[in-house]
């Protein structure tokens, strides 16, 4: 099937599997038209904004009853992927019905809308046989796991896992008999492990979200689990046979496309993580040290002339393991540590622990093959003394010079040496994509977990200039920059998926709310919110200690660069309260400890 103006249809394509496979059609030219549910859509959609107008995104609720005949019309071909995981769905009905009516709903669908080609992704566990005695388990596309719905709704956990994608592939071909017209070819794998996809997004602290990614995540544990299986495949081979299948001979000349595979190479656990300890050696001390299961020394055989016959793919053509585990671990680096100014009162130690700290970290990623390397500088970097900040300007510094300054002023010559190390590291490392993100002041919330020792004020970094308006003798901020610390942490994450180097130039990102910092504003508001705080708050006369109101930036560059418009912002009322409300609460915590908080000045 030429890419030249098909449009496929793809369900799934924000899960482990989907993802890779909507970024291997969309490179070789594809139109993509990908089903994501609702509450997930518009940040796809960022996330994958590299593909311009090439990608569709389709919200959905529930595919086992959404009708979408508007956005099947002229579809060629239809990928389904989704499917509910043992882990997302706890009542197994539940797990049935999505899985056989989430299969049949879209595929009736594609059907009435004329399209005659259709790959769907289900498992090597509907061919599972379960022979624990055997050294070599053979499967082939003849082999079915043996239940029925009654049996299926008996089960629990991996067990209704894959009882359900048993009974919906076989729902699939009962379809396919009846419809000889349509061309149907479904794919078996195991396991399978790499990288996520840029774009692939995983929600702070949602472990199974790293799918079944997590078995290696488990061996990063001392006390961790192996996997259960002791075969797999790479989910980049996988997501290109998908792939494949939409160019593969009819079923009318080859039979029945029910493809059972997945990696000619063994796995070996312990050569797993002599592999990760060699080539990851900072993991070293956190590998697993348990005995390896008895289920490791088995091996599997698979039908490889089936596979060349149908899709052309020789084992030659799948990764080695090796490859697939070292992928699967770090892909990115972000790096945001920095002695603060309140911190170190040394210059000489304060520039060291900015420029040697930001060095040692991106050489290690580089050396250890990471290709994609993000670091928090700071908007001062770009100050010049008319108060410009664009990626061009810079703060004049030099290394003598840097050291003859303390405080703040060291604070800002750090970070802009720092910052020039890593753009000097960028232009001789071209195959690493580099971004820097350089915001001004930080207001916002802790987030959950994040611990401030008693009586460390330091510790509240730059919230303590909005701790400063609850003394009535407390000064206004100096300077009239601020953005939430939520919208930079954003910022980051998707500085991991943003447009290439090649296409957009460096990326040095000078970003800052673009919303108007009026303090005197600021006050009024925690007195009309916070009235209880009301006698607390400054008297003092607001003070700027730059000539400016706020910073113009170019915001477009910023929408084409990381995808972040003026109305993803935080508003600043929202960033005030927030900021005022965690400030409080820490308060609260030091006077339970019996300690009686006294606002810095």
């Amino acid at each position: 099937m030429s890419s030249q103006q098909q449009i496929i249809f793809l369900t799934g394509a924000s899960g482990f599997l989907g993802s890779h496979i909507l970024v291997q059609l969309l490179e070789k030219g594809f139109r993509v038209r990908a089903a994501v549910r609702k509450n997930k859509a518009a940040q796809f959609t960022l996330n994958y904004n590299r593909f311009g107008e090439q990608l569709e995104v389709i919200p959905i609720t529930d595919i086992a009853t959404d009708q979408v005949p508007e956005s099947l019309k002229n579809v060629k071909a239809l990928i389904h992927t989704a499917a509910p995981l043992p882990t997302r769905v706890a009542d197994v009905e539940e797990q049935l019905k999505g899985a056989i009516e989430g299969a049949l709903n879209i595929i009736r669908q594609a059907e009435r809308a004329g399209v005659r080609r259709i790959v769907m992704t289900s498992s090597l566990s509907t061919a599972r046989l379960r022979d624990t005695q055997s050294t070599q388990l053979t499967f082939t596309d003849k082999d079915w796991r043996k239940i029925s719905m009654d049996e299926a709704k008996g089960t629990r956990g991996m067990e209704a896992y894959r009882a359900a994608k048993t009974l919906a592939e076989m729902e699939v071909w009962k379809f396919a008999e009846s419809h000889p017209h349509v061309d149907i070819t479904t794919f078996n794998p195991p396991i399978f492990y790499g990288p996520f996809t840029e774009g692939f997004e995983v929600a702070p602290l949602d472990y199974y979200a790293l799918s079944t990614n997590l078995y290696i995540y488990r061996l990063l544990v001392p006390d961790g689990i192996y996997p259960p299986e002791p075969f797999h495949i790479d989910v980049r081979d996988i997501a290109r046979a998908h792939v494949l299948a939409l160019d593969s001979p009819p079923s009318s000349s080859v039979g029945q496309k029910r493809m059972v595979f997945g990696s000619p190479h063994d796995i070996v656990f312990e050569e797993m993580v002599d592999t990760i300890s060699t080539n990851r050696p900072f993991l070293k001390d956190r590998l697993i040290t348990r005995l390896v299961p008895k289920h490791a020394g088995k091996r599997v055989i698979y039908d490889a002339g089936r596979l060349e016959e149908v899709l052309g793919m020789k084992n030659s053509d799948f990764r080695q393991l090796k490859d697939t585990i070292l992928d699967t671990g770090v892909t990115g680096v972000i790096h945001t540590a920095a002695p603060l100014s309140f911190r170190v009162q040394d210059a000489e130690g304060q520039i060291k622990g900015a420029v040697q700290g930001t060095l040692n970290v991106i050489n290690q990623a580089e050396k250890a093959g990471i290709k994609n390397i993000v670091v928090t500088s700071t908007v001062l970097t770009s100050q010049t003394p008319q108060y410009t900040f664009t990626d061009q300007d810079w703060f004049d510094t030099s290394p003598d010079d840097a050291l003859k300054t303390e405080g703040y002023a060291a604070y800002i010559s750090a970070k802009t040496l720092a910052e020039k190390e890593v753009w000097s590291f960028a232009e001789s490392h071209s195959d690493v994509e580099v971004t820097t993100i350089n915001p001004p002041y930080l207001y916002g919330p802790y987030a959950e977990g994040f611990t401030i020792a008693t009586g460390d004020y330091a510790a509240l970094s730059t919230n303590v200039h909005l701790y400063k308006l609850l003394s009535p003798e407390g000064p206004f901020p100096g300077h009239p920059l601020y953005a939430d610390v939520r919208d930079i942490a954003k910022a980051h994450i998707l500085a991991l998926s943003s447009q290439p180097t090649s296409k957009v130039g460096r990326k040095r990102m000078i970003i800052s709310s673009p919303h108007d910092t009026d303090y005197a504003e600021v006050v009024k508001t925690i007195a009309e919110n916070r009235p209880e705080l009301k006698d607390r708050l400054t008297t003092s006369e607001p003070r700027m200690l730059l000539a400016i109101t706020r910073l113009h930036y170019d915001q477009k560059r910023l929408e084409d660069v990381i995808g972040m418009k003026p109305s993803d912002f935080t508003p600043l009322n929202d960033t005030v309260l927030a900021s005022v409300d965690a400030i409080i609460s820490v308060e609260k915590q030091w006077a339970a400890e019996g300690f009686e908080a006294k606002v810095p000045l």
